[in-house]
C-alpha cells in the first residue's frame, strides 16, 4: 500500500511493506529508535535528561538574599571598617558570601559634623538559609531598607 501526496513527492512506504526505495530495507522509527534497550546497554538520552533535570532542580532551589550592616565609619575620619573585614566576619561564622559591595543608604538625612556616622553600609549576598546566623552578627536584610512610601533605599558605591 503506497501513499503518494503528490506526483512530485518521494514515495513513502508504510511499516510492514517490506522494501523501500531502490530495494533497500525500510527504515522505520521502530528500527532506528528501539523503545527497549537490549541486554547490557543503557539509554543515554534518559540518563542525560535525568541528570539535566536534577541539576536544574538543584540550581533553582538555592535561594539567596542580601544582608547589610552599617560600615561604622565616621565623617571626617579615615575608614575604620572595610568590606573585607565584613566579609571575613561572615565567612568565619560559616556563612558563604556570594557577592559583596559597599553601598549607601538613600532618602535619609544625617547631621553633617565631624565624628557623626555616615550612611555607608556593607552589602552581602548570602544563602537565605544563613539569615539567622547573620542576624546574630548584627546584619539585617537589605530589603528592610527599601520603603517606597518613605523614599528610602540603598545604592551601590565605591568602597572608601
Amino acid at each position: 500500500m503506497r501513499y503518494m501526496p503528490s506526483a512530485h513527492a518521494t514515495p513513502l512506504y508504510l511499516e510492514g511493506e517490506g522494501l523501500g526505495e531502490r530495494g533497500k530495507d525500510l527504515q522505520t522509527a521502530a528500527n532506528l529508535f528501539p523503545t527497549t534497550p537490549t541486554a547490557g546497554t543503557t539509554t543515554p538520552m534518559k540518563t542525560t535528561t535525568l541528570t539535566a533535570i536534577l541539576l536544574l532542580t538543584t540550581a533553582c532551589t538555592t535561594q539567596t538574599t542580601h544582608i547589610y550592616k552599617p560600615d561604622g565609619n565616621k565623617q571626617c575620619q579615615p575608614p575604620t571598617s572595610t568590606l573585607t573585614n565584613s566579609t571575613n566576619q561572615l565567612t568565619t561564622a560559616g556563612i558563604e558570601v556570594i557577592t559583596s559591595h559597599c553601598a549607601t543608604q538613600t532618602g535619609m538625612s544625617v547631621i553633617t559634623v565631624c565624628g557623626a556616622p555616615t550612611l555607608g553600609i556593607h552589602l552581602h549576598e548570602i544563602k537565605t538559609s544563613d539569615i539567622q546566623k547573620a542576624k546574630t552578627l548584627g546584619y539585617e536584610q537589605a530589603n528592610d531598607l527599601i520603603k517606597k512610601e518613605q523614599g528610602t533605599a540603598y545604592e551601590l558605591t565605591t568602597c572608601p
